[in-house]
């Protein structure tokens, strides 16, 4: 449906950074509202009588009203139109104006205080693509291993290329000092771009609405309105402005005559990348480009599967590489001759070469490791609260690990009185964690997978509504995790795994090894230097 969307727009770059193109589930709601479509459909084939239907939008209502059988049914919208319109577009004011101060602020900040800084390239450089975080600024979160495994002169070959996000204005300036006093070496998007570029991304959100989809029809239905709702959705505004700024940024590289060996994107084909992708095509069309999806793939997260049109259009790169040999496969379920291979798994090098998993014999540690998402989290914590006054473990010890992008206090508010004494937060880094603990919870994150690649049980909950992201593949058996969808099944699943005996612990314990060797390439220097296409030995020499 995108990709015949896509025909008359192909050289539009703000259709290529919009909502629904990027396919994103996490931020796009498009995916959910066909999926609903299909619901309503089949209920009406199959004879049920649906008396009334509340939705959410006027495009919902437009297209049920196109289904066979659907006459007889009440259609409501639940909020009034005009109230949500002007609701929607006095936040959109806001976020735009925000933004504007932001990325205006995070420009001038760096070209006032830090340019004197600026790296002068005169040789062909590697750019590795990265993001720049609170707590990790210039201690790497994504490449773990990499840069150290490097000698001095291939390290000259190679910059870092960071996006400072969930930064507030104020802690800028700290941003900028520490990454610039780094031992990595970084090249800043802020040392090329001009204002000018700035301006272009930030007045995306005018130019996106005037963009129009006449018509998409399938299976005798048409599905344009959802499409042109979803290019107005604000939930992924903030990505699109990233990926016409990394346009913008490649460009100005191109004006600079800047001279690129390799780029290595940190992918994962969010708008913000397919900007990235059509900007390199466009500009540098000899030079190697590799996405690197450094984390294990959700089946649900449509995005991270590519698709023949978007290689076509140049919104993903030729090659793609996974962390380990079991995603290769999966990856080319729409794109089968895609080019997709396997590299270190950087996040995950403790996995090969850390301490063997050793909890305190004295304690049953159950860690909650929480997910990138807030309301998730929450869920999370309160199941978990919900099973305290049955969990019988005069042992039993709690800790509370939340996503680096989630404050404490944050929680702590969402939840107010639900937070109970009895659990810890962990300041312990992950591996750490991992190994002192009996069992894991969490929900869609990789954390499962690496939980289990140390022969540690994983209990992912299912979240209440929307899609869900299962972060195990479905290759893997629930032998060593559980999909938990109640208080019942998390106080039944602990049970279970704590009772475990000796060979039972073996049994695991090898299983453990087995999907850490297919799902978690080691970290080396053997294969840093494939990745990064580097014949050691001619640069040592």
């Amino acid at each position: 449906m995108i990709g015949e969307c896509s025909v008359p727009l192909q050289d539009n770059i703000d259709w290529w950074v919009s909502n629904p193109v990027s396919r994103n589930t996490l931020n796009s709601d498009l995916f959910l509202a066909y999926c609903k479509v299909q619901l309503i459909k089949v209920l009406l084939e199959s004879g049920n009588k649906i008396n009334e239907i509340v939705v959410d939008t006027l495009a919902m209502k437009t297209i049920l009203h196109q289904l066979p059988g659907i006459n007889d049914t009440k259609i409501t919208i639940a909020k009034s139109i005009i109230v949500s319109s002007l609701n929607n577009y006095g936040l959109l004011l806001l976020s735009m104006a925000r933004q504007f101060v932001h990325k205006l602020f995070q420009v001038a900040l760096f070209r006032i205080l830090f340019m004197g800084k600026k790296v002068i390239l005169t040789q062909p450089i590697t750019l590795i693509d990265t993001f720049a975080i609170p707590g990790y600024y210039s201690r790497d979160r994504y490449y773990n291993g990499l840069w150290e495994s490097l000698s001095k002169s291939e390290k000259n070959g190679i910059k870092f290329v960071p996006t400072i996000v969930m930064t507030s204005l104020y802690k800028l300036f700290h941003a900028f000092r520490e990454l610039i006093n780094a031992e990595r070496q970084f090249l800043f998007k802020e040392s090329y771009l001009k204002f000018s570029d700035i301006f272009y991304a930030l007045l995306y959100p005018i130019r996106v609405r005037f963009i129009k989809i006449k018509s998409v029809v399938v299976d005798g239905i048409d599905y344009s309105s959802l499409i042109n709702t979803e290019l107005h959705n604000r939930a992924g505004y903030h990505l699109a402005i990233e990926g016409l700024i990394n346009y913008r940024f490649i460009k100005r590289l191109k004006d600079k005559n800047i001279k690129i060996r390799k780029f290595i994107d940190w992918w994962e084909s969010h708008s913000l990348d397919k900007g990235l992708h059509k900007a390199l095509n466009k500009y540098f069309p000899d030079v190697p480009v590799v996405g690197y999806l450094g984390y294990a793939p959700r089946e649900l997260e449509l995005q991270l599967y590519p698709a023949d049109y978007e290689l076509y259009n140049n919104v993903v790169p030729e090659k793609i590489a996974v962390i380990g040999k079991a995603f290769v496969d999966g990856l080319k379920i729409f794109s089968p001759n895609h080019d997709i291979e396997y590299a270190p798994a950087f996040r995950f090098q403790h996995l090969w070469n850390g301490e063997p998993h050793k909890p305190d014999s004295n304690k049953y540690t159950v860690l909650i490791a929480l997910p990138i998402i807030l309301n998730d989290s929450i869920h999370i914590i309160k199941m978990v609260n919900s099973c305290l006054n049955d969990l019988s473990i005069n042992t039993l010890r709690i800790w509370v690990k939340p996503h680096p992008t989630i404050s404490v206090d944050q929680l702590k508010n969402e939840l107010s009185t639900e937070w109970p004494n009895i659990f810890e937060i962990c300041e312990d880094d992950t591996q750490l964690a991992l190994r002192k603990s009996d069992i894991l919870i969490s929900g869609m994150s990789s954390i499962c997978l690496e939980a289990m690649a140390l022969g540690i049980p994983a209990l992912v909950v299912e979240q209440p509504y929307g899609l869900q992201f299962v972060p195990v593949p479905d290759d893997i058996p629930q032998d060593l995790w559980k999909l938990c969808y109640s208080k019942r099944d998390i106080l039944k699943s602990i049970e279970h795994f704590k009772s475990r005996n000796e060979n039972e612990l073996i049994r695991h314990a090898n299983l453990g090894n087995e999907i850490r060797e297919k799902c978690f390439e080691p970290v080396n220097r053997q294969g840093i230097l494939k990745f990064l296409n580097i014949n050691g030995e001619e640069i040592i020499a």
